[in-house]
């Protein structure tokens, strides 16, 4: 057609009121990550308001761990401690030969001092938060168990020692053990050995710390480092805390926090040098126990794993690289699925700083190491070990307001007010919430990127863990709040359910092992109205191309307008595609802009000659065909390929400019429908066969 249209301007008038668009959105919905059970987040939009603006409220708080109480829960510690000949040696390397119980310089003297104070702070702890923390004590050296206490798998207690001879026996010389009376003072000799014991099973600090420590001060060195042994009775013990203690995933008996601290001073072996065969047992001994679930309270949804910390006195401090810096790394929680001391048995998630193996190499590191343990011991298991920030990133159908800057992004706190219906309750009257400052805060906002970081908010400390406190009746803790401007994108398609924030979005924090986590956010959802752009290709100036838009009902069924029938389409209204001049366009491509459609519906763009669905599977086109008056009309199926020789005509085209390095092109024989466009550029034309459902979220 020569005649020239206008596009029909008038349709933004019939678009300013659509149904259900300036709704508020319902009260908070609280969510939990079934990976991190006790990080608790919402979030919420609210809007638009007049300006077509919405508010996103991103909230979020950390739960008390084990119950909804300021109490702590109890701790259960198991102390494997090496009683080696070496132990008599200074803690400087100094060696001697002979042991001497009132020196002051050795590493047992030292050993004793540290742990000793470690039974007092762990006391202190329980009497403080009125909990039964419990201690047991496993001695190794020689790679015996006295005659009593029998294998790897039992727990019966003692403080044996031995010496060992030679005899002829049968037709040839044996090797006698020769066990002495746990009191046997003639222990003064090179020739006298520990046998690996359970020295006290799990015994609380509260009521019996002072046989705890008389325990640690019967301790007297001699005997090779059978480390290997000292972890299988630590693991004997483990499993008497667990049911079906054999199984890859036993059940904790009771919700406590549970440790093992392995202290040695030298090589692991039965009699010298660096044995591997004992360090890969000691690794892979106490591998699963470092991954068994240590507590889980189906109640509150919390869960920890068991801590095995590592202290090394060396009388020097070896390279990281050295086989005795890589063993203690393996054995404790740096290294949670190490199976051995080879360079492949690291395992995943390994990592040298993350804080497990403590190097102590005189007596005052010593005592600071155990302390370092007991006051982890004194404080909450979280989910967030370290720094964490809570970062949200605008999905591309959304800005930030070009007006908003980080002024604009406000974050607040708000204090826990009771718990009601299985959910803890706070506030949400905005003038009662406590504005934060943005450098306090670590608030750091990017408009351009649409990226919002909040990374100064402790969600472990104390004063912020949302619980029931002691007295049972009120609460504790603060929700952390970020309100966030956004308006559509104009350029997004809109539709039904379109995302609020991409791919990337959620709390990020280095766990215990050194590595980064996140807990991702799930996405609340916007009905956004639509916007299309028709582009029409091949018109001459003064030609036009004239569109009828049909739509038809995709909302609640139970709300469908008056007059429509399900299912049906109905034609809309029409627009005009205009090329006024040359220098309209450099490809010679007039546009006309729909915006603010009901996104309710669904909407079909249709042109003379053809047309393409857009929310349904049936593209129809027309090709003359020499010899004939009338032309070929052809019904595409999705897995048709379109091609020019089939629609031989100038195309139009249905752009969606997201200008985010999204280009997708969608052909004509392929079904769209209007919110899987939400974060794309898009063009439809004929010839192409680019999947467009490939699209990013």
């Amino acid at each position: 057609m020569k005649n020239i249209f206008k596009t029909i301007l008038a349709l933004a008038a019939l678009l300013v009121s659509i149904p259900g668009l300036h709704a508020q959105i319902a009260p908070d919905v609280y969510k939990e990550d079934p990976n991190h059970p006790g990080f608790v987040y919402s979030k919420q939009p609210e809007g638009p308001n007049s300006k077509g603006e919405y508010t996103i409220y991103l909230k979020s708080f950390m739960k008390g761990t084990i119950s909804e109480s300021e109490k702590r829960i109890p701790s259960e510690i198991i102390l494997v401690l090496d009683v080696s000949g070496s132990m008599r040696w200074d803690m400087d390397g100094t060696q001697h030969n002979s042991y001497d119980a009132s020196s002051t310089k050795t590493r047992m003297y030292a050993l004793k001092q540290a742990v000793k104070q470690f039974i007092t702070d762990i006391k202190t702890d329980a009497t403080t938060n009125n909990v039964n923390n419990r201690i047991a004590i496993v001695k190794f050296a020689g790679n015996q168990y006295y005659t009593g206490s029998g294998q790897d798998s039992a727990t019966a207690t003692g403080n044996h020692k031995y010496y060992q001879t030679r005899e002829w026996q049968g037709g040839r010389w044996v090797t006698v053990t020769n066990w002495l009376n746990q009191e046997d003072s003639d222990f003064n000799s090179q020739d006298r050995y520990n046998a690996t014991e359970i020295v006290m099973g799990f015994t609380s600090v509260t009521s019996e710390d002072q046989a705890l420590k008389d325990a640690v001060d019967g301790l007297v060195p001699g005997g090779a480092t059978a480390a290997d042994y000292g972890v299988f009775k630590a693991r004997a013990l483990m499993r008497t805390l667990f049911d079906n203690p054999t199984s890859n995933n036993p059940t904790p008996k009771e919700v406590t926090n549970k440790m093992i601290v392995f202290f040695t001073d030298g090589e692991p072996n039965h009699q010298s040098g660096f044995d591997d065969d004992v360090a890969d047992d000691a690794i892979s001994t106490m591998r699963p126990m470092k991954n068994w679930t240590a507590f889980n309270d189906d109640e509150t949804g919390a869960s920890g794993k068991i801590k095995v910390y590592t202290i090394g006195t060396f009388g020097d401090s070896p390279d990281d690289d050295d086989p005795i810096s890589i063993y203690m790394h393996r054995v404790s929680s740096d290294y949670p699925n190490a199976t051995g001391i080879g360079e492949n048995q690291g395992g995943s998630g390994g990592n040298d700083d993350a804080g497990y193996y403590i190097l102590a190499n005189n007596a005052q590191a010593l005592i600071d190491a155990f302390g370092k343990i007991s006051s982890d011991v004194a404080s909450p298991a979280f989910i967030i070990k370290n720094a964490a920030s809570v970062v949200d990133i605008v999905a591309k159908s959304y800005v930030i307001p070009t007006d908003a800057d980080a002024s604009e992004v406000k974050v607040y706190t708000t204090p826990c007010t009771g718990y009601a219906n299985g959910q803890y309750t706070f506030s949400r009257t905005i003038s009662e919430w406590i504005e934060q400052d943005p450098d306090d805060i670590g608030l750091d906002v990017n408009t351009n990127d649409g990226i919002i970081k909040v990374e100064k908010f402790n969600f472990t400390d104390s004063d912020n863990i949302v619980a029931l406190k002691t007295d049972g009746e009120t609460y504790q803790g603060n929700q952390l709040i970020i309100e966030i401007p956004i308006k559509m994108n104009q350029n997004a398609v809109g539709g039904q359910n379109v995302q609020t924030n991409a791919s990337g979005s959620g709390l990020k924090y280095i766990d215990e092992n050194g590595v980064e986590q996140t807990i991702a956010f799930e996405s609340p959802d916007i009905h956004l109205p639509i916007n299309l752009e028709i582009q029409k290709r091949g018109l001459n100036v003064g030609e036009s191309a004239k569109f009828t838009i049909q739509r038809k009902w995709n909302g609640d069924a139970s709300k469908i307008p008056d007059g429509m029938s399900p299912n049906q389409w109905y034609d809309y209204t029409s627009v005009f595609v205009t090329r006024k001049n040359d220098s309209e366009t450099g490809d010679n491509s007039p546009s006309v802009f729909i915006v603010g459609l009901d996104p309710n519906y669904l909407f079909k763009i249709k042109e003379e000659g053809w047309s393409w669905s857009y929310g349904i599977s049936e593209v129809y086109g027309f090709n003359h065909v020499d010899g004939q008056d009338d032309p070929v009309r052809y019904n595409f199926e999705d897995t048709d390929d379109v091609t020019s020789d089939k629609i031989n005509m100038n195309p139009f085209i249905f752009v969606n400019s997201q200008k985010d390095n999204m280009d997708y092109i969608v052909r004509h024989a392929e079904s769209i429908v209007t919110n899987e466009f939400r974060t794309a550029t898009s063009t439809a034309k004929a010839g192409e066969t680019t999947n467009s459902k490939a699209q990013k979220p």
